[in-house]
């Protein structure tokens, strides 16, 4: 299994994080999901959601299948990845994740 230490300022996508679940919980009772115009990938799964509250809820304290849900998303055709958070942290990881796959693209 391939590990990648982030340098982040929490423990997120682990069980340290439990103590937040309920306050989560809270805030996705009163979101209202509709239908996405377009496939929105799970990174608990690695597949598409199909419960997104809960998925996210359990999203907090499990590890991300990052790996996978990029493989996911190259087999479905995917090939341009945009980094839209802070830094290049995500950029960076899904370079590594398909490493030597030429379909690629990250900007």
């Amino acid at each position: 299994m391939h590990h990648t230490r982030l340098m982040v300022s929490g423990a997120f996508h682990h069980p340290i994080m439990t103590p937040a679940l309920a306050c989560m919980a809270s805030a996705l009772r009163e979101v209202e999901f509709g239908n996405p115009l377009f496939t929105v990938m799970s990174g608990l799964t690695a597949r598409p959601f199909e419960n997104i509250p809960e998925e996210l809820l359990a999203g907090i304290i499990t590890r991300v299948r990052w790996r996978e849900t990029m493989r996911w998303l190259l087999d479905a055709g995917a090939t341009r990845f945009v980094d839209l958070g802070p830094g290049h942290a995500l950029a960076r990881l899904a370079r590594e994740s398909v490493e030597g796959d030429p379909r690629i693209e990250v900007i």
